[in-house]
């Protein structure tokens, strides 16, 4: 079966042939059927290398901002659960991710140290999903790719190249008004379609973020399986004091992510309940993980007062009435979407008589 996908990947490739864009991540997808579903532990580190910011910051020479790892399982068709751990310096507090991907829903959890409740967040693949900092995602691009292909203010386009001796495909996204650059990516057909570059562009195309990955070949009984490994993450522009975008030539932050060595397994099939909050990870093997799980249960949030407690109520009780009346105060003739203003409405609504009853139930 490779050997014929190769084959029509190779004729494909031949100058004077083109792969049609429309199409283009689907032909992708058929390059490795034999991918069912794959599961791994991975870590990294994120750094700056701004010397400002490293002061700023209060952060070692290194410039080490954060510490993360965790355990990533996508299915064929995106489905993907994600759950990490994450250390910020110098405060060295650790943070619990968590995120489940189905179909277009997202389930997104986070809670700092060991307070009683987190934050959750229910979103859409669009808008919330895995190609994020401290994850996987961020190097395993196939899913984001066909995103693109969604977002209708983006036009995509292709042209056949050849980096570092390797034929590859260039796939551009621009403004549709505009045609300014917004991203690409460099993918190689000939091992699983998978990207081995990514750019994100800012202003007057100015270069963003640059990601460079790299690929691995896995034998998988009698196939072999191509897979990210390994990448980093390189971040070119920083915010002024009124927060405008400022363009460098060189780095000024930097992520590096990898598999943990011997985590990595295919085609587990994982049952329905894996995609669900109720699933719980296995014990990691790398340090790291171990080390982060142990710290955050052992951290201590300070504990506010009935007093604290109440005067934040309070305070949360005075927002959302000041929100309800502005939002009453809007004509509905005036809306061009009266069902945004209502959303708010019932939610500001529903805040008041949780922060009443709360208030009332500490008396």
């Amino acid at each position: 079966m490779n050997g014929i996908l190769l084959f029509m990947v190779a004729i494909l490739a031949q100058p004077g042939r083109s792969v049609e864009v429309a199409t283009f991540p689907d032909l992708i997808d058929s390059l490795q059927p034999q991918l069912e579903d794959f599961q791994c532990l991975y870590e990294g580190r994120h750094y700056t290398l701004d010397e400002k910011m490293k002061t700023a910051e209060k952060l070692k020479a290194d410039g080490l901002y954060i510490e993360f790892s965790g355990t990533f399982i996508w299915k064929a068709g995106g489905n993907t659960f994600l759950d990490s751990y994450s250390r910020r310096e110098p405060s060295n507090e650790v943070t619990r991710e968590t995120m489940i991907i189905t179909g277009e829903t997202v389930d997104h959890y986070l809670r700092n140290q060991d307070e009683p409740v987190g934050a959750s967040y229910l979103g859409n693949v669009l808008t919330t999903n895995a190609t994020r900092s401290g994850s996987l995602g961020l190097i395993f691009l196939v899913d984001v790719i066909r995103r693109r292909y969604r977002e209708v203010d983006l036009t995509p386009s292709l042209e056949e190249s050849t980096i570092d001796g390797r034929p590859c495909s260039i796939l551009t996204f621009r403004w549709k008004v505009s045609g300014d650059l917004y991203e690409r990516y460099w993918i190689d057909l000939r091992r699983g379609g998978h990207t081995f570059r990514r750019e994100y562009y800012g202003e007057n195309d100015q270069l963003r973020l640059r990601t460079t990955i790299e690929l691995s070949r896995f034998e998988v009984g009698r196939t072999s399986i191509w897979m990210p490994v390994k990448g980093t993450v390189e971040d070119f522009v920083s915010l002024d004091g009124s927060r405008n975008a400022i363009f460098h030539k060189e780095s000024i932050d930097k992520e590096d992510l990898y598999i943990i060595a011997g985590t990595l397994e295919f085609n587990k099939h994982p049952p329905a309940s894996t995609f669900t909050a109720k699933y719980k990870p296995e014990t990691p093997v790398n340090d790291l993980q171990k080390r982060l799980r142990y710290e955050f249960g052992q951290q201590k949030t300070k504990r506010l007062t009935r007093a604290e407690e109440e005067a934040r109520l309070r305070e949360q009780l005075s927002i959302a009435e000041a929100q309800k009346t502005e939002l009453l105060a809007s004509s509905p003739a005036r809306s061009r979407d009266w069902s945004t203003f209502s959303t708010w409405i019932f939610g500001a609504i529903a805040l008041i008589g949780s922060a009443v009853i709360l208030i009332a139930r500490r008396r």
